[in-house]
């Protein structure tokens, strides 16, 4: 090469190295220059054993003079602290390198998973006002995080992604919401992990119709505005003419909405309002009030769309191309297509792809239009569904084609059309004045009759029946004549449910029986199966009436039957069959028959001495031994209606001399040594008055029989006898719970009885 054009070249090469300096200089002073780097969500908490990672959002922003920032992720160098080692609990620092600025951070290694223990929100660079129809997000919010090691250390850490943290949202109405603000005011905002949690509001308070979905929340925040409209819908199979479906007008009133298939025969009109949180509904064809089938309160909204996908019907127009664009945003062409003129109010958006029905993907094609009238409410709408069949069960037959393909571009396209839907929507804005001419109340009912073996039963009617017995209780005369169950549920409970109540065209079970409703005509009848015996309880209630019937059961004959005596003290029946009793005392028990069995019995004494009497005592049908004569006699209890007893034996004597034996002090020692000191106090002591405080200390002891002084325990309690039953009944007063009593035994000594029932003979001192 020449030397002259060497020294040219490198002129110009000068001349570019000077250019592309200066731009290099431009563009730095352009962001500020830098002035640091900032890492952000990286991951800290590591379990031994772990493998290090940034964690998912790790983010370094390179931050410059002039207050931007610019994502470095891919330019930054990590470099790992000497002795780093994940085998290893510990701490180690991680220092992050970019343009020779540094940033450090710590992860935490240890045996087991840090706990939070605070969550604190910083909301200072998040957007707290939105608009209708913004997507739900909060970018700029910041978590300041603080955990708790195995060791006990706080460790704290900030992070802006909200991975791993639970987000609850909810409006005004305490409504939880999912993807998009769709209605102004406050929402409320928890995010919370475990059981850690902390919360913001945000509000909404301006509409943005620059958009297909500000424009389509708009139109749903507003629909109060509408006040008529019509809806016609048409369908086509294959590539057949489209021909009307359905062909309603509507109109909306202050909580009433009426609506009016036009094209049915019979004419058909439905009248519905909310009363009471419930739906109130009353539908006429050819004038004539008629059953309402399954009504539900979203038909308050407007007129049914039948929509392909999920073959689901949702009503209100403004519902159903809400739907559809949500499904648009997640179409598996991804092809969504929306145009906007704001100034027309004219929107559309059409899409394509897979949605499942029944287990099978089936193909898809939607187009919709709609417009916004002044009044933000959706004035006008039309929307049209292709739907192409997948005939994938046809597969391997003779002139078998596929329904859809996949072409070049990896789009699914259709291959046969199946159905067509085609719905048009005009809606009139005004002031909602219609009123509904039906009331709640003249469909529901003032009175029911409830008849059985052609008597009309009372209100808390008692059936007397047997186990086994199938009831049928006739439900006529039904007032006012207009009430149906369909309008005005009758609900079903019985006695001791947790449950609540349930429709009464819902099997009803319990031990006792088994109910539930024939049908919705007149001349209804509860299908009662009686299962056990016992008295049963059913409610019946619909809104304005309350009513009962009890079902008195015998059962059946028992398979067994126990001994069963009346402890006088606590006025309970207990397992027993001897008993020790004075002259002319009473002794009162009865045979106990297994669950549910018929307990009709009777009961016996040989003896001219003895008396056995049915009585009641404390609510239990039971029997009465009396004798007048000193003896043992023997008592016989048999059921009425089956083939098991059971035997008492009671031993009747004169009454010991209570009034000297409960005075003074004795002591007794039991199986484990423990020493027992008893000391009785009269306060009465008269024929027919035994009273008095009795102290009971126990003392434990060494192996050698040393007592343990310093661990006695004592309580005081007070008595009284009852000479009936010979018995001497108790009341703690104070101390320790020591659980003793007194008797005087069949062999005639005065005993302690411990805890666990064993008897001791009292010495006198």
């Amino acid at each position: 090469m020449k030397k002259s054009l060497r020294y040219l070249l490198s002129a110009l090469l000068a001349v570019v190295a000077t250019v592309f300096a200066g731009a290099a200089l431009a563009a730095c002073d352009a962001t500020g220059g830098l002035t640091g780097i900032k890492v952000e969500n990286a991951k800290i908490m590591f379990r031994v054993g772990d493998e290090f990672e940034r964690g998912e959002d790790f983010t370094v922003y390179a931050l410059y003079a002039n207050g931007t920032k610019e994502d470095v992720t891919e330019l930054a160098e990590l470099k790992k602290s000497n002795g780093f080692d994940m085998n290893v609990a510990g701490d180690y620092d991680i220092t992050v390198s970019y343009n020779g600025k540094k940033d450090v951070y710590t992860i935490y290694v240890d045996e087991f998973d840090p706990i939070l223990r605070k969550l604190e929100l910083d909301t200072s660079e998040m957007k707290k006002t939105f608009t209708l129809g913004d997507d739900v997000a909060f970018d700029g919010l910041k978590l300041n995080l603080t955990y708790e090691n195995a060791q006990g250390v706080q460790i704290t850490s900030e992070t802006t992604s909200l991975k791993g943290f639970g987000v609850d949202v909810r409006n005004s109405a305490g409504a939880k919401v999912e993807g998009v603000f769709d209605d102004f005011g406050e929402y409320t905002v928890t995010i919370s992990q475990g059981s850690v949690n902390t919360s913001f509001t945000v509000e909404v308070n301006d509409v943005d119709i620059s958009t297909v979905q500000g424009a389509l929340y708009a139109g749903n925040a507003f629909k109060y505005k509408v006040v008529s409209g019509t809806q016609v819908s048409s369908g086509a199979i294959s590539t057949k003419p489209l021909t009307v479906s359905f062909d309603y007008e509507y109109t909306f009133g202050d909580n009433y909405t009426y609506f009016h298939e036009r094209r049915e025969n019979p004419d058909t009109e439905y009248h519905l309002s909310m009363v009471d949180d419930e739906i109130f509904c009353v539908r006429l064809q050819g004038g004539n009030i008629v059953t309402n089938g399954s009504i539900q309160s979203s038909m308050m909204q407007g007129p049914p769309n039948m929509l392909w996908y999920y073959m689901s019907t949702y009503y209100g127009v403004e519902s159903a191309i809400t739907l559809l664009h949500q499904r648009a945003k997640v179409c598996t062409n991804e092809d969504l297509v929306e145009t906007v003129d704001e100034a027309k109010r004219e929107y559309s958006f059409t899409f394509s792809g897979l949605e499942i029905i029944s287990d099978t993907y089936h193909f898809f094609e939607t187009t919709v239009r709609f417009t916004l009238g002044e009044e933000y409410n959706i004035k006008s709408v039309e929307y049209t569904q292709k739907f192409y069949e997948n005939n994938e069960a046809m597969k391997g037959e003779a002139g078998y084609t596929p329904t859809f393909i996949t072409d070049e571009n990896g789009k699914t396209v259709p291959n046969k059309l199946t159905y067509t839907t085609n719905v048009v929507v005009e809606q009139t804005a005004g002031e909602r004045t219609a009123v509904n001419p039906y009331t709640a109340d003249m469909f529901r009912f003032s009175s029911i009759d409830m008849v059985y073996n052609n008597q009309t039963l009372e209100d808390n009617a008692v059936i007397k029946c047997n186990a086994g017995d199938k009831i049928n209780v006739i439900l006529k005369n039904y007032q006012p004549a207009l009430a149906t169950f369909d309008q005005d549920p009758l609900l079903i409970n019985y006695e001791g449910n947790y449950g609540g109540f349930v429709d009464s065209k819902t099997i009803l079970n319990c031990e006792g029986f088994i109910v539930f409703r024939s049908n919705n005509v007149i001349n209804d009848y509860l299908n009662v199966t009686i299962l056990n015996g016992g008295k049963w309880t059913l409610y019946l209630k619909t809104a304005n009436l309350n009513k009962s019937i009890t079902f008195d059961v015998t059962g059946k004959a028992p398979t067994s039957m126990t001994s069963q005596l009346l402890n006088e003290a606590s006025g309970a029946f207990y397992s027993g069959n001897t008993k020790n009793v004075s002259i002319n005392g009473s002794v009162y028990f009865y045979g106990l028959v297994n669950k549910y069995a018929n307990s009709a019995q009777s009961a016996s004494v040989s003896s001219p001495n003895a008396t056995v009497e049915k009585v009641t005592k404390n609510g239990v049908d039971c029997f009465k031994f009396s004798a007048t004569a000193a003896g043992t006699y023997t008592v016989t209890v048999t059921s009425d209606v089956g083939s098991v007893s059971c035997k008492f034996t009671f031993k009747v004597s004169e009454a010991p001399d209570y009034a000297s034996i409960l005075d003074g002090k004795y002591t007794a020692t039991d199986y484990e040594g423990n020493i027992y000191e008893v000391e009785f106090t009269p306060a009465s002591a008269t024929d027919d008055n035994v009273s008095g405080t009795v102290k009971v200390t126990m003392t434990p002891t060494e192996e050698d029989d040393t007592p343990v002084t310093g661990s006695a325990q004592s309580q005081t309690l007070s008595y009284s006898v009852d000479f009936d039953s010979l018995t001497i009944n108790l009341t703690a007063v104070s101390g320790t719970n020591l659980g003793v009593g007194f008797e005087v035994n069949a062999g005639g000594n005065f005993v302690l009885k411990d805890k666990y029932n064993d008897s001791f003979v009292l010495t006198r001192e």
